[in-house]
């Protein structure tokens, strides 16, 4: 590689995490945004979003904790629709989890639970719990697909 291709690259990398989202990604992470906050408990945590990245900022016994997700990045990744919603989805139900669950603390939503996300043609559902949906412990409500353009 010489050092002009490695300038485009760098050029290329810095357009891309500098460009806005577009917007059916920027409706899909406020969605996103808003579904977490319906089933965190605000004086656990307040959710945030500039239609890019989604932030988590810890109140109360989480105060001083912070996490974000990044979902553009994934959503513009080379892959099929499909597998980049999911991957989004994953990403963000495990770092909330992650987020609530303080080291020594109790688990959330409870023990034992994993995040799970199905992404069909007309819906995206996400739960932690049990395999199947009915086992949910948390869920947020699903998202469709065709009002979100995605």
């Amino acid at each position: 590689m010489n050092l002009f291709s490695a300038i485009r690259g760098i050029r290329g990398t810095l357009q891309y995490l500098s460009a806005g989202p577009g917007p059916n990604e920027q409706r899909l992470i406020e969605a996103m945004s808003e579904r977490i906050a319906e089933v965190i408990d605000p004086a656990e945590c307040e959710v945030t979003t500039d239609g890019k990245t989604i932030k988590l900022v810890g109140v109360n016994r989480l105060r001083g904790k912070m996490t974000s997700v990044m979902p553009f990045f994934i959503l513009r990744a080379p892959l099929p629709a499909d597998q980049r919603l999911k991957m989004a989805f994953e990403a963000l139900a495990k770092s909330t989890q992650s987020f609530l669950t303080p080291c020594g603390g109790p688990a959330w939503p409870a023990p034992d639970t994993t995040p799970h996300v199905i992404v069909s043609s007309d819906t995206i559902n996400v739960w932690w719990g049990g395999s199947s949906e009915p086992d949910a412990t948390a869920r947020l409500r699903p998202l469709n697909r065709n009002q979100l353009g995605v």
